[in-house]
């Protein structure tokens, strides 16, 4: 729960004052629900953002120890028999055909 304290705000006393004397105890009560559905909604989302943040920097120790172990090199998997060539007939442009840049 949101333990911080409220803001002195001493020049609206008096205009508060007034509204919640307009202001039925029914209403009261119901917007004290709400702030506390609200203050428990904002818990969550907090517990929710913690667990992801948590989340998000176990997968980048994990990528860092994958890009740092030796067989995670694509170059230390690939078999040099198997390379493509950079270029093939079938790639080639062919003759009258308009190509844009990219």
């Amino acid at each position: 729960m949101d333990k911080r304290p409220m803001p002195d705000l001493p020049h609206l006393d008096s205009h508060m004052a007034t509204e919640e004397a307009s202001i039925s105890p029914r209403q009261i009560a119901a917007l004290q629900r709400q702030i506390a559905a609200l203050r428990e909604d904002n818990e969550d989302l907090r517990a929710s953002a913690l667990w992801w943040k948590a989340l998000y920097e176990e997968a980048q120790r994990r990528y860092a120890d994958l890009e740092n172990s030796p067989k995670a090199r694509p170059s230390a998997r690939v078999n040099p028999r198997f390379r493509m060539t950079s270029s093939s007939s079938a790639h080639a442009s062919r003759p009258g055909a308009t190509t844009r840049p990219l």
